[in-house]
This record gives C-alpha cells, sequence and structure tokens, in this order.
C-alpha cells in the first residue's frame, strides 16, 4: 500500500547512510556560483524522454542547469527509498554555506512551503 501524505513529512531531516563522505564530491561535481553572501549554488536536472524539469527557485543563476551525474542519482536514489517517496527526483538545486552565512537552520526559500 502506498504511503500516505502527510503535511508532517513535508520538513523533516532524514539521515542517509553512505560508505564515504560526500561533501567533497558533490561540492566539485557541478559549477557552482556565488548567489549570495556565503552561499553558493547551481541547479541540476535529471532530463527524461519528455523534456528537461522546471525547477522552481526565487534565485537567479547565471549559469544553465547541469545534469545529473552518477554521484547525483546514487544520493536522489538513497534520499528516495530512505524518506519512502514514491516518485523518483528530477531536480535539484545544490548549495553550499560558508561560516559568513551562519543562521542557516531548517528553511524553504518558497514562503508558499511554510502556509
Amino acid at each position: 500500500m502506498p504511503r500516505l501524505h502527510d503535511r508532517a513529512d513535508e520538513f523533516r531531516p532524514l539521515w542517509v547512510h553512505m560508505d564515504y563522505n560526500l561533501f567533497e564530491e558533490l561540492l566539485w561535481s557541478a559549477p557552482l556560483e556565488v548567489v549570495g553572501k556565503g552561499r553558493l549554488g547551481g541547479v541540476l536536472v535529471h532530463p527524461c524522454a519528455l523534456g528537461v524539469p522546471i525547477v522552481r527557485t526565487t534565485t537567479a543563476y547565471a549559469q544553465p542547469a547541469q545534469c545529473f551525474l552518477p554521484v547525483h542519482e546514487r544520493l536522489a536514489q538513497q534520499v528516495q527509498s530512505c524518506a519512502s517517496l514514491p516518485v523518483a527526483f528530477n531536480n535539484a538545486l545544490i548549495e553550499c554555506y560558508s561560516n559568513a552565512y551562519a543562521t542557516m537552520g531548517f528553511h524553504s526559500d518558497q514562503a508558499q512551503d511554510l502556509e
């Protein structure tokens, strides 16, 4: 039986077990650009036969979206499995924060996500 949607699940921490630390590999897996004080970011997509997915973001990126690489595929599959999601990821935002951006916490960049 498919898992039922529960709004309480929309923002929750997940622990994804990996055999090694992915940080360095992910950091260099796609070109990132400065998108704010202490913040680097980029857009990843997984095109399919229907085309390239639309990515919803309020950030204006200078670089085009990059296609998923094997490291992104593995991580997306791990998160999908860990979260019991019925649908695979077809896009992602990748961001890296420095100590200059110290107030991150759990958040959404979209106000409508919090309503």
